[in-house]
């Protein structure tokens, strides 16, 4: 019955997507009614009563074709979820996260446009931060993380007031915006063990320095914090090579290089400057050059390196990171300019880029 009254309301939702979408009532125009050409100019109604009566009726008709959005379970990642859940999270999504994300999860909420990074499409289904290896679904947990303790440096708050139940009930709603996941099941985690530097910090950071500028080429994306000579020797003693023509060295070394992503445009963060978004702690560093980010070129780097290496890139990237806002981080950048005046400017006509989402 509910459904049959929603089919009415949107003819080109086939009956098995009409559970998995939400009605929005803040654009009456995508059921045909309430358009620009039927107000005036000050902004009231500029037809009859019977326009204004009958956008009245039409969204009392989708307000009870919503209130039970899913009948029967649906199987997302391998388990299947209860409709009960899902209406569930179905009512927490349109209080806390329609307003940025959209009714739809596209990322086109009624607040995202003065957004940047702009909200998470979830419609997309890669998700940047995760315990899995690169661009694979993540688990509850990962989700449940990033709602609870947001997102660095955007607009993506740490939503501690949820109860359990309400914040897996919203992960679960969250899944129905993809068919990703119904295809799909999240993958394993990624094993990190324990830190094997913990009593060794400061020849982790020095491993990680030669890694990064060597081995793991993390300057070819992010900002090298070594001169060029510097990143030859580095490289020759991580890889026992030469730098090869096929990797070009690139302008502006102290700059991130933009890339393209299924995000849109992003610059990978600069650790002298900008915030990490998913945590600060040497784990959570750590997790993220092990898996990567989702939907970006970042590559998942315990394909490539040993579990130690990957916890000594963490501690010199943590490294960088307690150096911003110091003098000590104008230091660094000078060095690798081959610059002996630590204020002087960076040397690039280049503007700045925008900061990875």
């Amino acid at each position: 019955m509910l459904l049959g009254r929603r089919h009415a309301l949107e003819g080109d939702c086939v009956e098995r997507d009409c559970s998995r979408f939400a009605c929005d009532l803040s654009e009456p125009q995508a059921h045909g009614v309430g358009k620009q050409s039927d107000w005036g100019t000050s902004g009231q109604p500029g037809r009859s009563l019977t326009s204004v009566i009958l956008l009245a009726v039409l969204s009392a008709t989708v307000v009870v074709a919503c209130q039970d959005k899913f009948g029967e379970p649906v199987t997302l990642g391998g388990v299947s979820v209860s409709p009960e859940v899902l209406n569930q999270g179905h009512t927490l999504y349109r209080q806390h996260c329609a307003s940025c994300h959209g009714i739809q999860g596209d990322g086109r909420g009624p607040s995202a446009d003065s957004m940047v990074p702009a909200p998470r499409n979830f419609r997309l289904a890669y998700f940047k931060f995760s315990s899995t290896s690169k661009d694979g679904l993540p688990t509850d947990d990962d989700l449940r993380r990033t709602i609870r303790h947001g997102l660095t440096g955007t607009h993506m708050p740490g939503w501690t007031s949820l109860s359990d139940e309400d914040a897996n009930a919203v992960i679960q709603y969250v899944k129905t915006f993809s068919r990703r996941w119904e295809k799909e099941v999240p993958g394993q985690p990624v094993a990190l063990g324990d830190d094997p530097w913990a009593s060794r910090v400061e020849e982790a950071k020095t491993r990680g320095e030669s890694l990064y500028h060597g081995k793991a080429e993390c300057w070819t994306c992010h900002p090298a914090y070594a001169p060029r000579e510097g990143i030859e020797r580095m490289r020759s003693a991580t890889m026992k090579a030469v730098l090869p023509a096929s990797v070009p060295w690139r302008d502006n070394l102290g700059l991130s290089k933009p890339a393209q992503t299924v995000h849109g445009m992003i610059s990978p963060p600069d650790f002298l400057k900008d915030q990490l978004r998913a945590g600060s702690s040497d784990n959570d560093i750590a997790r993220t050059i092990a898996v990567g980010v989702g939907g970006t070129p970042m590559p998942a780097f315990h394909e490539t390196l040993s579990t130690e290496d990957v916890w000594a890139l963490a501690h010199y990237v943590q490294s960088l990171t307690a150096l911003r806002g110091t003098p000590r981080a104008d230091a660094v950048r000078a060095a690798a300019r081959g610059d002996t005046k630590p204020n002087s400017p960076p040397g690039s006509s280049t503007p700045a880029q925008p900061v990875a989402p």
